[in-house]
């Protein structure tokens, strides 16, 4: 009897071991989420089967182990590559404009540049390496406000007489809105120019506009911390990133620099009269009492 439940027991185990080895399917562990990918790693998916013979399939799609130093994984074409062009912008600076005889005028020149870097997985996201050289078209005048001659008397009334009391005048050199010669000179838009005059006579006692390498300075100085907010935030477009760099450090740069320069105190009142009285003296050949007109912008009061 022993032998023969020894013999049964045999062949229970030998049936056993011809069955088929279960197959767990485990769900792979992710070891790593997008944010801890390290620089020059491409995204990766893994797709993987489990077929008729019991083995697992992997395929792992794009990447595999990153990009070489100096490249990155741009999906626009689909592997490891140097910087590509992302797109082409726009821009524009004034340019030299002389009339024949007397006045003023303005021209301006437009130009292209483009933008070199990668658009990373998965969203596409902008990684910005650098920007090429800018194409310039041909000049084209803005403004015209040029004549035949110098027209303005002497003195006040032609005959070497001074200006008579109330007699007002604009100092031409400060730039109050687009009417002005020197309106297209810098890098900006002309919402930004705007705001940059805005907030310059905000900051200045009495109101006034700037003068041409005040404008010109606070834009190039605005434009650049814009184009390093976009350097450290790939994919942000320009708009965007002078929205973010106008509050700070932008604006608190100009009214910092309007402190330092004691244009914010009243004191300053003095140095405004001064230039009234300068540009009566080229204005009228004579010297003349002349004090700026507070909130004015740019205007003198002859006293």
């Amino acid at each position: 009897m022993h032998s023969a439940l020894l013999r049964d027991l045999k062949a229970l185990l030998a049936v056993c071991f011809m069955l088929p080895l279960l197959v767990v399917a485990a769900e792979p562990k992710l070891l790593s989420d997008e944010s801890n990918l390290g620089a020059n790693k491409a995204d990766i998916g893994i797709v993987s089967t489990v077929n008729g013979d019991n083995h697992m399939d992997v395929v792992i799609n794009p990447g595999g182990q990153g990009c070489p130093s100096g490249q990155w994984w741009d999906i626009g074409v689909g592997r490891c590559t140097s910087a590509v062009t992302l797109r082409t912008e726009s821009t524009s600076r004034s340019c030299s404009c002389s009339c024949p005889e007397a006045g003023s005028c303005t021209s301006s020149q437009s130009g292209t540049y483009p933008v070199f870097g990668w658009r990373l997985p998965t969203a596409g996201n902008e990684l910005i390496s650098g920007y090429g050289a800018t194409s310039w078209s041909s000049c084209q005048m803005v403004s015209n406000a040029c004549v035949a001659g110098d027209t303005s008397p002497p003195g006040g009334g032609g005959d070497g007489t001074p200006p008579a009391p109330g007699t007002t005048f604009i100092i031409d050199a400060f730039i109050c809105n687009s009417g002005h010669a020197d309106w297209g000179s810098g890098p900006l838009g002309a919402d930004d120019k705007s705001s940059i005059i805005s907030t310059y006579r905000q900051f200045n006692y009495g109101s006034r506009c700037p003068e041409l390498g005040g404008y010109v300075y606070w834009q190039s100085s605005w434009l650049g911390w814009a184009n390093e907010y976009q350097t450290s935030n790939p994919g942000t477009s320009l708009d965007l990133a002078l929205a973010r760099t106008w509050l700070y450090p932008t604006k608190q740069a100009m009214n910092q620099a309007a402190v330092e320069n004691n244009e914010s105190s009243a004191s300053y009142a003095s140095v405004l009269n001064q230039m009234c009285a300068d540009y009566a003296l080229r204005k009228y050949g004579m010297v003349v009492n002349a004090t700026y007109i507070n909130f004015s912008g740019s205007s003198c009061i002859v006293n």
